[in-house]
Order: C-alpha cells, then sequence, then structure tokens
C-alpha cells in the first residue's frame, strides 16, 4: 500500500482519484485470482479453453505484480522506476487485446482454430532469444500490442481513440535514455549552474504518467473479464481453486 507520506504528496499534487483507484484496484485482482489450475480429463481433445486460462492468469500475476510496483516505487520516491512499471503495464493491457481480438475472430469464424493457436503460443512461448529456445515463435510486435488496446477501446466507445499509443509514446520519452528520460536527475538555475543527484524524487510533473497507467489497469479488467467470459460460454475448463 501507499505510504502516508506518499499519499499526502499525491494529494497535495491534486490526483487523489488515481491513488485511491491505485489503492482500490487489489482487489480487484484477488476476485480474478486462481490458486491452482488442475489438468484437464486425458480425453480432452480440445486444450483451448485451458491454455487460455492459463494465459489469462499468467498475465493477471503480471498486471498485479507491475502494479505493485508502482505503489513501491512511490513509496521509494522512484519516479523512473514507477514509470518502467507502468509502460510494461500497458504491454500486458495490450496482449490481452490482442487475444481478445484473435478470440472473438475465431468464435466468428473469421479465423481458424490454428491461427488463433499459433497466436496463443507467441502469447505464451515467443521470445527473441535463441539461448532461451532455438524452435520457440516469434513474440507478437509490442507496437501491434499497444495498437490493439486502442482498436478494443475505439469498439467500446465507437469513437476512435489513440490513447494506448500516445501513453506509451509518453511513457518511453522516460524509459528511453533520450531527453526527458536521461535530464531527471539534473536541474540548471538560473545562473547557469547545472546540479546533479542520485537521490530519488518525486515531482509533480512526472506523476502524470499515473492516469495512463490507472487507464490500462482498468482496461485490463475489462479485457480480462471479456476473454473469461468467451471461454465459459464455448469452452470445456480445467477445474481450479
Amino acid at each position: 500500500m501507499l505510504s502516508q507520506e506518499t499519499k499526502e504528496f499525491l494529494m497535495s499534487c491534486g490526483i487523489e482519484k488515481e491513488m485511491q483507484q491505485l489503492e482500490d484496484c487489489c482487489s480487484d485482482y484477488l476476485i480474478r485470482f486462481i490458486h491452482k489450475m488442475y489438468p484437464m480429463p486425458e480425453n480432452t481433445k480440445n486444450m483451448l479453453g485451458r491454455n487460455s486460462m492459463h494465459y489469462i492468469q499468467m498475465a493477471l500475476c503480471r498486471s498485479k505484480l507491475l502494479t505493485d510496483g508502482v505503489i513501491t516505487a512511490l513509496n521509494a520516491k522512484n519516479g523512473l522506476l514507477a514509470m518502467l512499471a507502468a509502460r510494461a503495464h500497458l504491454e500486458v493491457t495490450g496482449a490481452l487485446a490482442f487475444f481478445l481480438k484473435k478470440l472473438n475472430n475465431y468464435y466468428r469464424n473469421a479465423i481458424s482454430y490454428q491461427i488463433l493457436n499459433e497466436a496463443l503460443q507467441r502469447l505464451i512461448l515467443g521470445t527473441k532469444s535463441l539461448e532461451l529456445s532455438e524452435n520457440a515463435p516469434a513474440p507478437v510486435n509490442v507496437m501491434t500490442l499497444i495498437d490493439a488496446a486502442d482498436e478494443y477501446l475505439s469498439k467500446t466507445r465507437n469513437e476512435e481513440t489513440k490513447e494506448f499509443r500516445e501513453n506509451y509514446n509518453y511513457l518511453s520519452e522516460y524509459c528511453h535514455p533520450d531527453f526527458f528520460g536521461i535530464t531527471m536527475q539534473s536541474r540548471i538555475n538560473n545562473a547557469g549552474i547545472t546540479t546533479y543527484s542520485l537521490f530519488y524524487n518525486l515531482n509533480e510533473q512526472d506523476l502524470t504518467f499515473l492516469s495512463s497507467l490507472m487507464s490500462s489497469v482498468s482496461t485490463f479488467f475489462l479485457l480480462f473479464d471479456s476473454i473469461l467470459e468467451l471461454l465459459m460460454e464455448n469452452e470445456e475448463l480445467p477445474e481450479y481453486q
């Protein structure tokens, strides 16, 4: 949870709404979390339900850890680390949007089971490191994931939006050693004297990313629930607790 000092600082910056959302989302993760998933019966022919459940639970765990990471970073006054975690969260939300699109297309008979399964394999097993696996599929391009989130939001809002891409590009400016990222720990005063700092500090202007994070978190839950609903309607699912 956010420390009292962090809460007071966020409130002084006028971002009580995002602060409360960040603390409240913990319960949203817990009601969707499963501790164990059991094997399917030996005679099960279609493993789509099981594999999809496995994927969205792994995504849920990653989403929760990244959100917790933002809280930990804010408590430590490490704004840069918080932004890194926030940007990574947009990626995992985009991944669910990408999978939901494939799943919808499959149930509408727009794509084959093979295409859907290949997409799921890329989401779970995809890697660029041949050292990890020579036979692993290539991962889905991250900007494809981000654009999938925007496509989902555009459909739900009935208007075109590039919210995720804009937020992702903004966060990338801090995550990369570009102007905004490289100058976070330096200041130039009116006399032209430059000072540098190795100490963590939070600046009000750096906290605008919290609205991007909370948009990603709320979208993540909508996507998760939509995927789970489709699976429950159409697939045989494993037992879990």
